[in-house]
């Protein structure tokens, strides 16, 4: 069994805590790459370790983009269990597409003025939940929110809701597919459902929250 790699400690001083923090990402390729003897262990070991080298790569270009150098030695720590996550979904097969909104969201958070360590670690787990085209109806979903077409809530005042219907029609999918990817995005915690009782109501409602819409941001403004 291979020892753990020993991570490099925050430093004080931008320049040190940025290369500290793509020396992070080195390191944590290191231990989710495990050390073993057969053949075609070593081939597995071989694959995965590429697809962590990968990885690390999609990693530190987001983190190359975001002040690093603004955190504080305590923000900074904050910063080593969320590449810890995003190497761990790398190791369970997340796609690119996932890392990269994973990565993006570690980045961005990096450039805010405050790093909110739990909600950082809130959202990353619930991306986590979702697949490729949970995420791809996700997006379709705002994109109907963005365009004014959620239907206007009469009894909660400037809140808008959407259901599986109106997805089906709008983009061609089945209302059976478009239930169970909405039903996934509930469990997952980026959605709330209405659970009112009304009149007209023959299906049920949801509402997008903020989670909701900090992921579907970061996912446009990648694919500009």
């Amino acid at each position: 069994m291979s020892k753990a790699p020993r991570l490099p400690a925050p430093h004080k001083g931008g320049d040190a805590r940025a290369h500290a923090a793509i020396t992070v990402a080195g390191a944590l390729v290191d231990a989710f790459v495990p050390v073993v003897g057969s053949l075609l262990a070593q081939a597995c070991g071989q694959l995965m370790r590429k697809r962590m080298e990968v990885s690390s790569e999609i990693l530190i270009t987001h983190i190359k983009q975001g002040n690093i150098e603004l955190l504080d030695d305590d923000q900074f720590e904050a910063f080593i269990p969320h590449a810890y996550r995003f190497f761990e979904a790398a190791r369970q097969g997340a796609s690119n597409k996932k890392l990269n909104i994973l990565a993006a969201f570690i980045a961005k958070n990096i450039n805010e003025s405050v790093f909110d360590d739990n909600v950082a670690s809130r959202i990353m787990k619930k991306i986590d939940y979702l697949s490729d085209n949970d995420l791809l109806i996700m997006s379709k979903i705002y994109r109907l929110y963005l365009s004014g077409q959620f239907f206007g809530d009469p009894m909660r005042e400037n809140l808008n809701f959407f259901s599986a219907k109106l997805v089906a029609e709008k983009y061609g999918v089945s209302w059976l597919s478009a239930s169970e990817h909405i039903v996934t995005l509930m469990a997952a915690g980026f959605l709330i459902p209405d659970g009112a009782a009304r009149f007209d109501k023959d299906e049920e409602y949801y509402y997008i929250n903020s989670d909701f819409v900090a992921v579907c941001e970061i996912a446009i403004a990648l694919n500009k």
